[in-house]
């Protein structure tokens, strides 16, 4: 996974079970159900086949949080 345009990830992505937590730049915020000025954690899951994030997306805007 690679940081969002404007944000940041922190944590350890190396192994399935890790967690990282995805936020934004200051000025810029991210619009979800939950929060837009906490950073969100996503976690590293895996199938029989592949390996992938809880959290498909994340994309940081410019503006006021609301």
């Amino acid at each position: 996974m690679e940081a969002p345009t404007n944000g940041y990830i922190r944590g350890n992505m190396i192994s399935v079970g890790s967690n990282i937590a995805l936020g934004c730049d200051a000025g810029f915020s991210h619009l979800d159900s939950e929060s837009n000025t906490k950073p969100a954690i996503s976690q590293c899951q895996a199938n029989d086949t592949h390996a992938m994030w809880s959290t498909e997306s994340f994309n940081c805007l410019q503006g006021t949080t609301y």
